[in-house]
Order: structure tokens, then C-alpha cells, then sequence
């Protein structure tokens, strides 16, 4: 009788024994079962919700689960960067297409006219300054595209550079445009030298005066542009300001984006091709600089280069 008590017991000891045993190992178990749930959601592309483990404890299991949360976070995040990459290159290579096709066509259907139809002189030399005004906004595209591909990935070579007898190159060839425009340019240069590559800083002014002007739209008190170039406590700044049609904020958020232009009509009319900002941000990237924008809708624009202080150099005027 013993016998059969002490082995019944037994058995129920066994038992109760493996069905705690069970629930320990299943407990112990059930992180490294989300584990291999959220490895199978990462498998299947879905890494946000493959990082939504519950961490409970601070064993090493925990941290495990803490750092596999925080790597499909990063690589949901990354992957989102690159689409968001994907998009806008596209986007310019659409925006490209079709910044060609307007001219070629342009070109093209004038040509034919000129080559097939019966014209006077005249009219053939109006086409011809279309055809030559059309060729000149591609090669100026063309140019711009270039100058942001010599930026991209590549270290610049850094000189120094007379500012004032640049803006003075600059001036002179804008005198016609600034003319017809009516835009009277005045520059206020503070320091004498800086520090950086000269064709690109050359490149940064001249675009950033000219889509000055092409902002200000005909005025009874006529339009002003101002350039600024001065030392400040971190470096030195670059300003160019104007009194045109100015942006609101949704242009501003777009504006450094490749050929964002904020009234098409008017930029195409003065063979403006959308990528001078874009191309000025590159460059005082480039230079490890900021460029910022304050403007209000018909006050007027002003943009803010700054450089740091080991591309300025100390004499001042």
C-alpha cells in the first residue's frame, strides 16, 4: 500500500513538476520567441512593426530585444531616406525631360518654319534670335548641371579671393540686365579677402544677384539690390538682398529644391532654369557654410551666407 501511495505521489509529483517546469520555459522562451516573430515581419518588409518588441527585465535577452528594436528602427528610418531619394530623383529627371522638351520643341518647330515656309528676312531673323535665345537657356542648364556635378563628392581647391574685385567682374556683367531692369545694385564689401574656391563663390554671388533681379518686378521707385560681404564673430557673411515680389512659406520650403521656380512664367521669360539655388546651396555646402532665407510675399527677399572663420581671412577694409 505504501508502495502504490509513494508511486502515485510520485507521479503526481512529476507531474505538477513538468507543468511548472513548462511554464518556466515557456516564459523564458517567450522573448526569443518575438524575437523570431519580428525577424520574420523584417523578412516580409514590415520593419516598424518588427521594432515594437516589449522589453521586460534587464537580462541579456532584454537587451537584446533593446537593440534589435533599435536597429529595425534604423533601418525602417534609412529605408525611407532612400525612397525619399528615389522620389526626388526622379522627380528631376521628369523636371529635366521636360525642361528640354519645351526648348527642343521651340527650336525644332522654328527651324522647320524657317527651312519650309516662304518668309521675309525679317522674320527670319526673328526666328533665328528664338532658336539662338532657346539654345542659349539649354546650354545654360547644361552648364549649371555641370557645375553641380564638379561639386558632388569631391573636395574643392580652396584659394584666396579679392572680393571687392569680384563683385566689381560681377557687376560688369550684369550692367545690361540690371539696366533693363531698372535695378540699381549696390555693394557694401567690409572685408577684403576670403578664403574658398573662386569660380564656385563666383558662381554663388552672381546667381544669387541675378534670381535678385529677376524677383523684382517693374516699380515706380525703381529696384534695389544689395550685396553685403563682412566679417562676423564665426566667420564671415555673405548677404544679398532685394526689394522684389519676396516668397511665403511654402515657396521657401521648396525652394532649394532643382528646378523650383516660384512664378514659372517669369523665370522661363528670363531664361531662368530653376537650379541657381540649388546649385548655391551645394556650394556653400561644399564650403561647410549655412545659407538661410527671410522674406515676406511683396517685401522683398534676403539671403544669408555664412562661412566659417578659416574662410575669412582677418585684414578688413
Amino acid at each position: 500500500k505504501l508502495e502504490k501511495n509513494y508511486l502515485l505521489m510520485s507521479i503526481l509529483m512529476s507531474v505538477l513538476l513538468a507543468m511548472i517546469l513548462f511554464v518556466i520555459l515557456r516564459r523564458l522562451n517567450k522573448p526569443i520567441d518575438d524575437l523570431g516573430a519580428a525577424v520574420e515581419k523584417m523578412k516580409q518588409g514590415n520593419y516598424l512593426d518588427a521594432a515594437e518588441i516589449q522589453v521586460k527585465g534587464k537580462d541579456d535577452i532584454a537587451g537584446l530585444q533593446e537593440s534589435f528594436n533599435e536597429m529595425a528602427r534604423m533601418i525602417n528610418d534609412n529605408i525611407l531616406k532612400i525612397r525619399e531619394e528615389v522620389d526626388k530623383r526622379q522627380e528631376f529627371v521628369d523636371n529635366f525631360a521636360h525642361e528640354l522638351k519645351s526648348p527642343l520643341t521651340s527650336i525644332y518647330g522654328f527651324a522647320e518654319y524657317v527651312s519650309k515656309a516662304n518668309i521675309s528676312d525679317e522674320e527670319k531673323k526673328e526666328c533665328m534670335d528664338f532658336i539662338m535665345e532657346e539654345s542659349n537657356r539649354m546650354l545654360q542648364l547644361s552648364y549649371t548641371l555641370l557645375d553641380m556635378a564638379k561639386i558632388r563628392n569631391k573636395k574643392i581647391q580652396i584659394n584666396e579671393i579679392n572680393v571687392g574685385e569680384m563683385a566689381t567682374k560681377i557687376e560688369k556683367m550684369l550692367e545690361y540686365k540690371l539696366s533693363k531692369n531698372a535695378v540699381c545694385l549696390v555693394i557694401d564689401i567690409k572685408v577684403e579677402k576670403i578664403r574658398g574656391n573662386e569660380q564656385l563663390i563666383y558662381s554663388l554671388i552672381y546667381n544669387l544677384i541675378c534670381n535678385s533681379i529677376n524677383a523684382i518686378h517693374e516699380k515706380a521707385d525703381g529696384g534695389q539690390v544689395k550685396l553685403t560681404i563682412e566679417k562676423s564673430y564665426a566667420g564671415c557673411v555673405i548677404q544679398v538682398e532685394d526689394n522684389g515680389c519676396g516668397m511665403d512659406e511654402k515657396d521657401m520650403e521648396h525652394i532649394l529644391e532643382p528646378f523650383y521656380r516660384i512664378d514659372k512664367a517669369r523665370s522661363r521669360e528670363n531664361g531662368g532654369t530653376g537650379l541657381g539655388l540649388s546649385l548655391c546651396s551645394r556650394i556653400v555646402k561644399a564650403h561647410h557654410g549655412s545659407i538661410s532665407f527671410e522674406s515676406d510675399k511683396g517685401e522683398g527677399t534676403k539671403v544669408k551666407i555664412e562661412l566659417p572663420d578659416k574662410y575669412c581671412k582677418q585684414s578688413e577694409k
